[in-house]
């Protein structure tokens, strides 16, 4: 017999409930092997204390209370708001919770620290965008003006090619 049958045996061994024949083949296993044998010692005396053990004398109405008392919790945690579940989860786990908001609250200072000393950002042009803006302010009306005349006539300036091979078309027309 191998020791992992002889240990499966074991509690009915203890309970005197194995065949006749088991019970041999456990006993030359037992006689063998020091390391079952101290197993069967751990598992009788772990049976011992069981059967020592008084368990609580509870009346018939125990379950119907508990479960009674169960359902007034779940509706007093359901009728909390979010704020109180909330508090109320702090205060349960306040070695969770002051941890957590002390990372929170370094995570928001290293993060404004972060916004104040990081440079303005430069895009392709080469130019931050706080000298764009500085820009905008000091250009005068009239430069806008002046631009905005440009950009009005830019598909003119676009074509002006094609306009100055049409004028020349004409001028050969009327020479002919």
């Amino acid at each position: 017999m191998d020791c992992k049958k002889a240990k499966n045996l074991m509690p009915e061994y203890l309970d005197q409930g194995l065949s006749s024949e088991d019970q041999k083949l456990l006993d030359k296993h037992l006689a063998g092997c020091h390391e079952c044998r101290r197993e069967l010692e751990m598992l009788r005396s772990s049976w011992e204390l069981l059967s020592e053990y008084n368990a609580p004398v509870v009346d018939d109405n125990f379950t119907s209370k508990v479960i009674f008392r169960i359902q007034q919790k779940k509706d007093e945690v359901s009728k909390q708001t979010l704020w109180q579940k909330l508090i109320a989860e702090i205060t349960f786990n306040r070695a969770v919770a002051i941890p957590a908001f002390a990372s929170l609250l370094i995570l928001l200072g290293a993060g404004v620290i972060y916004l104040k000393t990081t440079p303005a950002a430069i895009d392709a042009t080469g130019i931050s965008t706080s000298e764009k803006i500085e820009l905008v302010r000091n250009v005068k009306d009239e430069e806008i003006i002046r631009d905005l005349e440009i950009y009005e006539n830019a598909d003119v300036l676009e074509n002006l090619d094609l306009l100055m091979d049409l004028e020349a078309v004409e001028t050969l027309e009327e020479e002919k």
